[in-house]
């Protein structure tokens, strides 16, 4: 009984992950490796501020994804409890 809960728990992390993590990590690294430039030195720096504004807008847009999926979600399933 304990190895399937462990397989159990191992197989939730690993979708978990797969489904809601490794697809956005392009998106992560795009959002927030956006504005770093070289200075004299070589070495990247970052606009504190450019930073922080596109952090902000990528939060908005990832919340207002999820919102409009669970909209439709919703809307697709009261469509099909009272159609039946």
């Amino acid at each position: 009984m304990q190895n399937i809960k462990l397989l159990a728990l191992f197989i939730d992390i690993y979708f978990h992950f797969s489904l809601c993590i490794i697809p956005i990590i392009p998106i992560y690294k795009y959002a927030f490796s956006k504005g770093g430039e070289l200075d004299a030195r070589g070495n990247i720096t970052f606009n504190r501020k450019k930073a922080i504004i596109n952090s902000l807008f990528f939060i908005m847009v990832i919340a207002i994804t999820f919102f409009i999926i669970d909209f439709a979600t919703c809307f697709i399933s009261s469509f099909f409890k009272h159609t039946n």
